[in-house]
């Protein structure tokens, strides 16, 4: 291996026990279903939503029916409708939750002035982890809206929302690592590494998903070839120069 890829290598990895293990904690749904001074209030509807999370994950969406939720979840059907038109908007309710909590949980860890000081190397493998962490965590729950997503424009929307956002940030964020001429170049490079790591991501968490992509978010060297992927690819196109 060549001595500047290597040493490449090794910052990515140093940089990876250092910030991914207390940096990254994405929050439980407990957590983000509902804001928790409204909690005591609003115990019903928590347990409503929470029922509903877990039958979606587990039966997934089609095959969850309220009286399934009201069972679950200890609250009647009659309850359930009166807060509810019906299970389309249980579902949107829980992920418009979802969808907001993770917006807001990202911008305040990964923004120029939390990662202002990192090097590049450092950059790409904490965004990595996020992505990563996100998807190990909220599996079920992406599967979940990649399913809705075709036939539900509030899910459509707020998961091209995320995405972009999330992407842009990035994009911001690695722009102070290059030449001002360069900008355009490096936002439309953050672009297209956001999309093949969640594409990698989402494959591999589909049940025969690790199989057929050969890429497993819990696997170290799945996530160092992206990296080094990436930072090859900056310095191909001379966005970066070789360390």
């Amino acid at each position: 291996m060549p001595r500047a890829a290597n040493a490449q290598r090794q910052r990515i990895n140093k940089a990876s026990r250092q910030l991914s293990s207390d940096a990254i904690r994405w929050s439980e749904a407990s957590e983000w279903l509902l804001p928790p001074q409204q909690a005591r209030s609003l115990d019903t509807l928590r347990r409503i939503l929470q029922a509903a999370t877990g039958l979606f994950a587990e039966l997934g969406y089609a095959q969850t029916t309220v009286a399934a939720i009201s069972k679950a979840s200890g609250v009647s059907t009659g309850s359930i409708y009166g807060r509810f038109e019906d299970k389309e908007a249980i579902l949107n309710t829980l992920m418009d939750a979802y969808y907001r909590s993770r917006m807001e949980q990202f911008d305040a860890l990964f923004s120029v002035e939390a990662c202002g000081d990192f090097d590049l190397g450092q950059l790409v493998s904490y965004y990595t982890d996020l992505l990563l962490a996100s998807f190990r965590q909220d599996g079920a729950l992406i599967l979940l809206a990649d399913s809705q997503r075709m036939t539900n424009d509030m899910i459509a929307r707020q998961v091209n929302e995320l995405n972009h956002h999330v992407a842009s940030c990035f994009a911001e964020v690695l722009c102070h690592h290059v030449a001002p001429k360069r900008q355009a170049d490096v936002r439309a490079a953050a672009m297209l590494y956001h999309d093949m790591v969640c594409c990698l991501a989402r494959i591999a968490i589909q049940p025969t998903g690790p199989v057929a992509s050969g890429f497993t978010p819990d696997d170290p060297a799945s996530r160092q070839r992206v990296i080094g992927m990436f930072l090859d690819h900056l310095r191909m196109i001379g966005l970066v120069s070789v360390a």
